[in-house]
């Protein structure tokens, strides 16, 4: 399995409860995973990643094999994961060794099919309607990325965690959102209580490292809080039946008795 998907899941499902007498102790190991995204994908030479879970290559246009390779070696030690253009295969993403894709509604269906351990990761954002969302299950991805415009300002409002919410109550896989590499502490577990298990950070590369750093601490701080479970079902009720479905015969049959 791809290593973000697997941290991804281990954090989407919970840390075990440990047991024993460091139990406070050891429920506070663990953190949100840390993702950056680059987009001058040529120009990573130097480029200091540490602290960061993975690296996620969102380049304008699709790279060369070659230069992708050049590129890769620049990022040593670290998962790293490829934003396919519409229209461009998984395929070159194998080739280079990447653990994850990100793709979209738009990619290619084929795209999705025999990719072995590279991890599946479905960009969505505000314009998704809702009869899609509901259907989003049915999509053979690892996790989601919430890509939205709306999450760019920060001090987050209630409307953009409800944003959040929109997605996390119907997918019960992992969830990353890309967000502000300057969240306060309070809106980060905001963000991981509305059940966001990663977040995809960008910044300017010659600031990246201190950024890492410091982001790192906070979350390390923060912890795994627990969290609610079952909120899906609770927030997005769905219906298993027809409106203009007839009633069962036993509940006519119960109504003719009382009368």
């Amino acid at each position: 399995m791809s290593k973000l998907i697997d941290k991804l899941t281990t954090i989407n499902k919970g840390i075990p409860k440990p047991m024993g007498f460091n139990m406070a102790h050891a429920a506070s190991k663990g953190r949100m995973a840390i993702v950056v995204k680059i987009t001058d994908c040529e120009n990573t030479a130097g480029i200091n990643i540490k602290g960061a879970d993975s690296v996620l290559l969102q380049p304008v246009a699709a790279l060369p094999v070659k230069t992708l390779q050049k590129v890769v070696k620049t990022l040593t030690g670290c998962a790293w994961g490829l934003w396919l253009i519409p229209g461009e295969e998984t395929a070159e993403a194998v080739k280079v060794g990447a653990d994850f894709a990100v793709f979209t509604l738009e990619s290619h269906a084929s795209s999705l099919m025999d990719t072995g351990k590279l991890g599946k990761i479905l960009k969505v954002d505000s314009t998704l309607t809702d009869s899609t969302l509901r259907l989003l299950g049915e999509v053979p991805a690892d996790a989601i990325l919430i890509d939205d415009p709306a999450l760019e300002t920060e001090p987050l409002s209630v409307a953009q965690i409800l944003l959040i919410q929109r997605f996390t109550s119907v997918w019960n896989k992992p969830v990353l959102a890309a967000l502000p590499s300057s969240l306060s502490a309070e809106d980060l577990k905001a963000v991981y209580m509305a059940g966001v298990d990663g977040i995809v950070i960008q910044t300017k590369l010659e600031t990246l490292a201190e950024r890492l750093i410091d982001l790192g601490e906070q979350l390390t701080d923060m912890g795994l809080p627990p969290r609610k479970k079952g909120k899906t079902e609770a927030l997005v009720p769905f219906a298993h039946f027809k409106p203009d479905q007839p009633p069962d015969e036993e509940d006519e049959e119960d109504e003719e008795d009382e009368e």
